[in-house]
């Protein structure tokens, strides 16, 4: 399993694999054959399919490989910047899934509030992961040195 955002994979629920292995698929379908209107359903035989050419993918490493150097023009980039120039425009982003105290781009200003509106102004999917807490103790989504 790849995780993204630094969250690690135990905190992704059953529903969270199958939306991003239906998002993942669908991504594939419409950089290939260009479809639009992509059903992001995560059950029945249209997802069993997803689900397979999302393995297959994955696991032959036929996905693109793109790799953005951390420089400094990079690390300037807003949050709206990074989301629509690297996220949508180089990687095609259909769906963000990020943590609750997750926060993006240049100053941090890309709180999930802010993530949210953007979303439905560029119209790609956000999804939150909630607080997570083992043994009362709050699990962030990022790591501490």
């Amino acid at each position: 399993m790849i995780c993204f955002d630094k969250i690690r994979c135990e905190h992704w629920t059953d529903e969270l694999r199958n939306i991003y292995a239906a998002n993942f698929a669908n991504g594939i379908l419409r950089k290939t054959f260009g479809l639009k209107r992509l059903s992001r359903t995560t059950t029945g035989p249209a997802f069993a399919a997803k689900l397979a050419l999302a393995g297959v993918v994955k696991a032959a490493g036929l996905q693109n490989k793109r790799e953005k150097p951390f420089t400094i023009d990079f690390a300037e980039l807003t949050y709206e910047q990074f989301i629509r120039e690297i996220l949508i425009e180089k990687l095609g982003l259909h769906t963000l899934v990020i943590g609750h105290d997750h926060r993006l781009g240049k100053n941090r200003e890309g709180t999930f509030d802010n993530v949210g509106a953007l979303s439905q102004k560029l119209h790609f999917g956000v999804e939150k992961i909630e607080t997570f807490l083992i043994n009362n103790v709050d699990i962030l989504s990022f790591i501490h040195n």
